[in-house]
């Protein structure tokens, strides 16, 4: 499928005053067409046991390889919890992007950046509101972002989305310390009407 509209979908992208994607994304479709094709590279493997062999494609190990997602999103995910994040209850907040928004944000990285940037100033100050309406101690607060960009099924339907992890509390000033988590009072859960 992408390999039959690659072109269609790249030249839509310019139509009108659009200025195209930026070259990384086309770089990756590139790298990706090439992903488990035996004539991009492969390995030859043999069963000593039965003496079947088989030839195994090379996979691009770009960011659209779907052997490397899986194994990228775990690593990730464990390097945040073992060496990055202190001991403490995160909550996950999703900032989705207008429709006619969506295809300016995938061409316009400023742009995007600008936005996430007051999404998380405004999750900070609604934070520390929150906190001082409990009468909590001053603190300070962290996120861990990551900004998705896809398109699900033709370009009308492209999406960018933000995932931030936000720790649901107030840490200290010093959230690496050892006992963080008892200096770190809770924030109660968010409701609808916030």
């Amino acid at each position: 499928m992408v390999r039959e509209h690659l072109s269609s979908f790249l030249d839509q992208a310019s139509v009108g005053c659009g200025e195209g994607y930026p070259r990384f994304i086309e770089h990756e479709f590139r790298r990706y067409l090439e992903c488990d094709v035996h004539a991009h590279g492969f390995a030859g493997l043999r069963c000593p046991h039965r003496g079947e062999e088989r030839l195994v494609a090379f996979s691009c190990k770009g960011r659209l390889c779907p052997s490397r997602t899986g194994r990228r999103m775990a690593d990730i995910a464990a390097h945040l919890v073992d060496e990055l994040l202190p001991e403490a209850v995160y909550r996950q907040w999703v900032l989705t992007f207008p429709w006619l928004l969506r295809f300016r944000l995938a061409v316009d990285r400023p742009l995007s950046t600008a936005l996430v940037r007051e999404y998380l100033h405004t999750l900070f100050a609604w934070q520390r509101r929150r906190g001082r309406a409990l009468g909590t101690a001053p603190g300070t607060t962290g996120a861990v972002i990551f900004v998705q960009r896809f398109v699900a099924h033709s370009i009308a339907t492209r999406t960018s989305t933000a995932s931030c992890l936000l720790d649901s509390g107030l840490p200290a000033a010093d959230p690496w310390s050892a006992c963080a988590s008892c200096l770190c009072p809770r924030l109660p859960r968010p409701t609808s009407k916030n």
